[in-house]
């Protein structure tokens, strides 16, 4: 063998062995390494999907949640006469007249699919409709300020309804309105009135609205069980379904006035607001009379029916709520700037009987600043009872509640 020949073995020999172990890392290594990172990025792509999938259907299942407690009851005879019966309430709380041919018609039940489109179902449970609409008719005149005013309570009411169509007319002479002095302006009113029964829900089979079944045999058994009652109906009172809903607390904090619609008649335009004349003073030997239409609420403590009645929280920290049983008067109270301070008035809005600033919210119980004194209320407690009984000096200082001048409870 040559020189030059021996000379080129070995790099040849180097070489292949190179190329061997290239092959086995390659192979063995890098080439899994590789396939299982490809694999680790698709399968964290398919966990990012299916959480995204998981939110929407969260969020989809609260939305179910809310229609099934603004639901009609699952029994569909028994949800058509108790909505009947709930419009003609109301109709005829508004003074609502039906004359020679009106009328509040029951049209009947519209089962919709899933897919949006009206059948007729056969009552398998797996052609069960999503929701099933019932459909009323009504064909009344009233006063357009009691129309205005059925209109506010039919919104307000914690049911999955609506006016599909409304047609208003102006109609014969103006009449006497909701037992008010002003005359209203007379209208014709037609609605197509639609509510509605989700598929699948039993949290009511017969109830139109309230608490959940569930919900109501479960404080039964607690009363019985001598535990406290009504503590599980307090989810209810604070969902959609309840009196203390925030949809229908912002209605309420909204003030809206509708009585607007009624001086702004699109059929004779804007009408100016009266001004009250102060009535003849009586003659010689004639006592005054007194007035008929004085608020039943006239001349009581204020400070008695405002009442502590719920303490929640929320995103934004804790809130608590006060309610006026007297006045169906709501006040939200917080810690922070908006809801901090809270005025209590008498019974005709003229003096104030109580200027509070909100220092904490505690579980149980809402402390609160008035002239340098420190009060607390607990829950079930009016304003009246709370100021009765002061927080002492010494418990204040303890507590770390910062009170700008703060007066001991004996002066």
């Amino acid at each position: 063998m040559s020189q030059r020949k021996s000379n080129l073995l070995p790099i040849l020999l180097s070489a292949v062995a190179i190329g061997v172990v290239g092959f086995v890392v390659w192979t063995y290594l890098l080439a899994p390494y590789f396939s299982y990172q490809a694999q680790l990025a698709e399968l964290n792509g398919k966990i990012q999907d299916k959480m995204v999938e998981v939110v929407k259907a969260q969020q989809e299942r609260a939305k179910r949640d809310r229609f099934e407690m603004l639901s009609l009851p699952s029994d569909q005879v028994a949800a058509a006469s108790e909505y009947q019966r709930y419009l003609s309430e109301l109709i005829n709380k508004h003074r609502f007249e039906f004359g020679t041919n009106g009328s509040l018609k029951f049209q009947g039940a519209n089962p919709v699919s899933a897919q949006g489109t009206k059948t007729a179902y056969a009552g398998k449970k797996d052609e069960a409709p999503a929701y099933t609409t019932l459909n009323f008719v009504l064909d009344a005149q009233a006063g357009l300020t009691n129309l205005t005013d059925l209109l506010k309570e039919f919104e307000e009411s914690p049911l999955l309804h609506r006016i599909r169509s409304m047609t208003i007319k102006p109609a014969g002479e103006a009449k006497k309105g909701g037992g008010k002095k002003k005359e209203a302006f007379p209208v014709t009113v037609q609605m197509e009135i639609e509510a509605v029964i989700v598929g699948g829900s039993e949290r009511r089979k017969t109830t139109l609205s309230g608490p959940d079944d569930v919900l109501v045999e479960l404080n039964a058994l607690t009363f019985l069980g001598h535990a406290p009652a009504g503590l599980l109906l307090v989810p209810w009172q604070v969902g959609p379904g309840g009196h203390l809903s925030p949809a229908l607390q912002a209605r309420y904090a909204a003030k809206a006035d509708y009585s607007l619609i009624d001086r702004k008649n699109i059929f004779v335009g804007y009408v100016k607001p009266k001004k009250d004349t102060p009535p003849p003073p009586p003659g010689p030997g004639i006592e005054p009379t007194e007035k008929d239409d004085d608020p039943p609420y006239k001349g009581l403590d204020m400070r008695q029916y405002f009442k502590l009645v719920a303490i929640t929280k929320t995103e934004d920290g804790d809130e608590a709520w006060l309610y006026n049983v007297a006045k169906n008067q709501f006040i939200r109270l917080k810690t922070s700037l908006g809801y901090k301070s809270f005025t209590i008035y008498d019974s005709m809005h003229d003096k104030k009987l109580i200027s509070g600033k909100v220092l904490r919210i505690d579980y149980g119980a809402v402390y609160f600043e008035d002239g340098g004194h420190v009060y607390a209320i607990h829950t079930g407690e009016s304003l009246k009872e709370a100021i009765s009984n002061p927080v002492p000096s010494d418990e204040v200082l303890k507590m770390g509640l910062k009170v700008a001048a703060l007066v001991p409870p004996s002066e």
